[in-house]
């Protein structure tokens, strides 16, 4: 009795790779609109070597010729410096 019955519905793939769209389709419409730029508006406020060896957990910083592979916003190479605290 059933096995004649045909359903009319969507299957799981279907669902499945509609929101998978959809899912892109957000990504797509924030990084036109700009709502991603957060990320790299946070980048670039570390500015000077200074902010940026303490992002990096050092005291401290100047330009300079670091070793550490840091660089500040403009590209410049940084070295950073950690305070002695050893009191010698």
């Amino acid at each position: 009795m059933l096995k004649n019955k045909k359903s009319q519905g969507l299957s799981i793939t279907t669902i499945i790779l509609a929101v998978i769209g959809l899912m892109i389709l957000v990504v797509i419409i924030a990084l036109l609109t700009g709502r991603l730029g957060g990320f790299s508006k946070g980048v670039l406020e570390s500015g000077d070597c200074s902010s940026a060896c303490q992002a990096a957990g050092y005291d401290g910083g100047s330009t300079g010729d670091g070793n550490q592979g840091i660089l500040d916003s403009e590209g410049n190479e940084c070295d950073c410096t950690n305070e002695d605290t050893s009191g010698t």
